[in-house]
């Protein structure tokens, strides 16, 4: 279950190699790809948020709705920044809207980590596109039979997110990005 995103979103981020068939024209062809793009980046700092809110919601389970307000709009806060300016207490109650905070306590930062999983299975397509759905199928294949890690190894990533892999990972997206726009 946990490698379910990452093969949902893997396929659909290899896949915009090929979206020109549904969009023949240059201009919607960059807009969908700007779409694509941008709802990885923008939903990075939310599951963050998220993911964060819950460890203290359920390290605190004696909290008061006003420590619990206040702990959200911190938390989004850290991830967002303040530039947005949210009607009065609607930004405390934001957190209401994620539902996997009420039914799948903790989980949900396996959609981040699926998206990092995505960007990087999208970078190695670009670079070799045989090999990288070759092994995005063997990682597949193997089901519940491996760990985790070893599934991501099998896909020719990491599992491990550290700085330097951000980096190229977001030099690679800019440099797409810049691809479109031009």
């Amino acid at each position: 279950m946990e490698v379910a995103e990452l093969a949902s979103i893997g396929l659909e981020m290899m896949a915009m190699h090929h979206m020109n068939v549904f969009y023949p024209s240059p201009r919607d062809l960059g807009r969908a790809w700007l779409e694509q793009i941008s709802q990885i980046i923008t939903s990075l700092p939310w599951i963050a948020t998220v993911d964060a809110f819950q460890e203290w919601l359920y390290k605190n389970p004696h909290h008061t709705p006003e420590e619990r307000r206040a702990v959200w709009v911190k938390v989004y806060r850290r991830f967002h920044g303040d530039i947005v300016a949210w009607p009065e207490e609607a930004l405390g109650i934001l957190w209401q809207r994620k539902i996997h905070i009420f039914d799948s306590p903790l989980y949900y930062s396996e959609y981040g980590i699926a998206q990092i999983g995505a960007l990087q299975l999208w970078y190695n397509y670009d670079r070799n596109p045989h090999e990288t759905i070759k092994r995005y199928l063997y990682a597949l294949s193997l089901g519940y039979t491996k760990r985790v890690p070893e599934i991501y190894k099998a896909a020719g990533i990491q599992f491990w997110f550290d700085a330097p892999l951000m980096k190229k990972l977001f030099r690679f997206i800019i440099s797409k990005i810049r691809h479109v726009l031009n």
